[in-house]
C-alpha cells in the first residue's frame, strides 16, 4: 500500500473544511505540510481550533510544540491549553459533519511510525456528541501562553530549537 491511508485521510479531510475545524491532542508536533494546511484553512476564513494540554507528561514535546503553535496563532488559529489535567484524547472534527476519533497523536511520530488505530465517524448523531465533548473542553482552556520554563529568552529559545530537532524521535 502506498503512502499512509490516516495521514492522507486526515490531511484531505482538513484540507476539504468549509467551516470548522477542531483537533484535540496531547502532543503537536507535526509535519510541515499539515502545519501548512491548518494555516491555509485558517486564513481562508475556516474557525480552527487547536485543543491541547497546558502542560503535557513530556516537556521535551511541550518546547517542541511551541514554534508551531505560535506560528498557528499568528495565522488566526485559536490555540487552547486545557489546564485541568492531561488531556490525552485524540479526535478531529471537521464542519461537525466528519470526525476522527483514536489512538493517532498529530505528531510526527504517531503520524509517521507507530502503528494506530482510528476511527473516521460520518455518522451525524455521533459526530454532534464529539463535537459537543470538545466544546466542553473548552471553558478549562486558556488561550494564555505558559509561563517560560527559563528565565533567559536566549536559553528558551535554543531548548526549543534543540526540542524541535529532536522531534522526530519523539
Amino acid at each position: 500500500m502506498r503512502g499512509d491511508p490516516f495521514y492522507d485521510g486526515l490531511l484531505s479531510m482538513v484540507q476539504s473544511a468549509d467551516m470548522s475545524i477542531v483537533i484535540v491532542t496531547p502532543y503537536y508536533i507535526p509535519d510541515e505540510v499539515l502545519q501548512r494546511s491548518l494555516i491555509v484553512e485558517a486564513r481562508a476564513g475556516r474557525d480552527v481550533t487547536l485543543i491541547l494540554p497546558a502542560k503535557s507528561n513530556h516537556p521535551i514535546t511541550d518546547f517542541a510544540r511551541k514554534h508551531h503553535v505560535r506560528e498557528l496563532r499568528a495565522s488566526g488559529v485559536k490555540a487552547q491549553l486545557f489546564a485541568p489535567a492531561m488531556l490525552h484524547s485524540k479526535a478531529t472534527i471537521i464542519d461537525d459533519r466528519i470526525a476522527i476519533f483514536g489512538s493517532a497523536n498529530c505528531d510526527l511520530h504517531n503520524l509517521f511510525v507507530n502503528f494506530e488505530n482510528s476511527v473516521v465517524i460520518h455518522t451525524k448523531p455521533d459526530v454532534h456528541e464529539i463535537s459537543k465533548w470538545a466544546q466542553s473542553l473548552l471553558p478549562s482552556c486558556s488561550s494564555a501562553e505558559p509561563p517560560q520554563t527559563h528565565r533567559f529568552p536566549r536559553l528558551n529559545a535554543l531548548t526549543e530549537d534543540l526540542s524541535r530537532m529532536l522531534a522526530p524521535m519523539l
